[in-house]
């Protein structure tokens, strides 16, 4: 048996005769005289004859391997090495040979396996949780319906596993340019770990975009709800750098999802960048990302963006200014608004008007409101910063800023 195991490629044995051969040995383990039966063991180089082996699986191999064949060889395996090995190393064992296997999976040309794969390296990265966290249910996987919890770590750390991911470029395999779009649904969870331990790095964030940059409005939407969501994790470094990418894109090529998408990712970045903090740069408090794209939609020349878009950018823009993390630029975008009517085109005069309401209305929601200032103030300051009565008859258009103007 040990010849045979040492020779599995002279034979062209499969992973499974491999696997029952193990089987056998382990079979008579509780048999073997103590005098001989730990070298033996020892010979046979368990450790790396398995993890040569998990790393080799072929295709076609993988196509029928489920969870309860990999559980009845870790099994084996571990009561062989029980012998030999003490708790901790048995532990090393075991946790990298999941790694091992999660590799095999992310590689392989099967789609449902690539899955598998993912969810094994989700297992191994909530193993990595807390002492005193509390275990989380994790969905069966190769095939199996049923949930488990998930052990802690033995001798996984997170610096292991960042490691092992950058050496194996994990994140190539996953965000491939041909990677399949539940793949990318599925990456979350690692690309928010590698934020979390200070290990995602610009190139990471990069492989996220392009993987949606060509392909259809599905995968699209799928890359762009993952950024949003990571964007909550992400550094002000990283949310520069995708920001950039963002404004690569130019106005008459926005359709509705973008919009959804830029509407997320600023109130994501926004507070995860907190402007005004003292942890953030200094440059932070004039970060307010997809604010001004929404603006320059408005303000864009007829024909240029469709009037659906343009409505779109509308209530997505004054959504965000109503709420109390945009606070500080109710009072830029009111002054924009105001410098509009003096010199705007019709559309963007229109589009102003709106957005002037709105802000009038958020900034002086009640009299009564603490460190709020009523609608008479405010419209008190806009005629004496912008000569806003002049500006509304030359506007000459009906609209409820007028009307507030005139009960005043």
């Amino acid at each position: 048996m040990k010849y045979r195991l040492h020779h599995s490629d002279k034979y062209r044995d499969s992973f499974f005769t491999t696997a029952k051969i193990i089987q056998g040995v382990a079979g008579i383990r509780n048999v073997l005289n103590p005098k001989w039966g730990k070298p033996y063991i020892l010979s046979l180089n368990l450790p790396e004859l398995v993890t040569e082996r998990l790393a080799k699986v072929t295709d076609d191999d993988l196509k029928t391997l489920d969870r309860e064949q990999l559980g009845l060889l870790s099994g084996n395996v571990q009561g062989l090495l029980s012998i030999v090995l003490d708790a901790a190393k048995q532990a090393e064992f075991a946790e990298k040979s999941q790694l091992t296997i999660c590799l095999r999976l992310l590689n392989s040309g099967v789609l449902a396996k690539r899955l598998d794969g993912v969810a094994q390296l989700e297992m191994s990265i909530a193993s990595l949780r807390p002492r005193d966290a509390a275990p989380p249910q994790q969905a069966g996987h190769f095939g199996q319906p049923q949930q488990h919890q998930i052990p802690h770590a033995h001798f996984l750390t997170p610096a292991f596993v960042v490691n092992w991911i950058n050496e194996n470029k994990v994140l190539d395999v996953l965000l491939a340019r041909d990677s399949h779009e539940q793949v990318i649904k599925r990456t979350p969870p690692v690309l928010k770990f590698l934020a979390q331990q200070n290990a995602l790095k610009p190139v990471h964030v990069s492989l996220l975009w392009t993987a949606g940059v060509g392909k259809t409005d599905a995968v699209v939407r799928i890359v762009y709800d993952t950024l949003a969501d990571l964007s909550q994790e992400l550094s002000e470094e990283h949310l520069d750098e995708l920001f950039k990418k963002i404004l690569e894109k130019k106005l008459p090529e926005y359709r509705d999802f973008d919009l959804k998408f830029i509407r997320d990712f600023t109130i994501n970045a926004v507070h995860s960048v907190k402007p005004g903090d003292s942890k953030s740069s200094k440059t932070a408090q004039d970060k307010w990302y997809g604010l001004d794209i929404f603006w320059q939609i408005l303000q864009s020349a007829e024909g240029v963006v469709s009037a659906q878009i343009t409505q779109l950018a509308s209530t997505y823009l004054t959504n965000l200014l109503a709420q109390p993390q945009f606070n500080p630029q109710l009072a830029v975008y009111l002054d924009k608004c105001m410098k509009t009517l003096q010199s705007g085109s019709a559309g963007a005069v229109l589009q102003a008007l709106r957005l002037a309401h709105l802000i009038v209305e958020v900034a002086a929601p009640d009299q009564a409101t603490k460190g709020k200032h009523s609608k008479e103030e405010v419209i008190a300051k806009l005629e004496k910063d912008h000569k806003l009565l002049a500006a509304l008859v030359v506007c000459n258009h009906p609209h409820p800023l007028c009307v507030s103007i005139a009960r005043f």
